[in-house]
């Protein structure tokens, strides 16, 4: 990857934690649905990237939203999911 990539990288995978955390957390549609807008990430990392750091980041990102998100691993395992079925 080059160095414009890791940093666009980076960015929407910082951006898109907070984002996740402080805003769509706090949205409920009807009472039970919260938005993920976290998904991006996997969906948009580059196809030529290194599959072992996608995997990596998708646990870490996954790890990190559990503990805002006090969903007890919940989202590491959709993490898991999402990256071995879509990509």
């Amino acid at each position: 990857m080059k160095n414009n990539e890791i940093l666009n990288n980076v960015l929407r995978f910082v951006l898109l934690i907070l984002l996740q955390v402080l805003v769509l957390d706090h949205i409920n549609f009807l009472g039970y649905v919260n938005p993920y807008a976290y998904i991006f990430f996997i969906l948009f990392f580059p196809l030529s990237g290194n599959k072992s750091l996608l995997i990596f980041l998708a646990f870490l990102q996954g790890l990190i939203i559990d503990v805002f998100s006090d969903t007890g691993g919940y989202t590491r395992l959709h993490r898991y999911l999402l990256h071995g079925y879509v990509r």
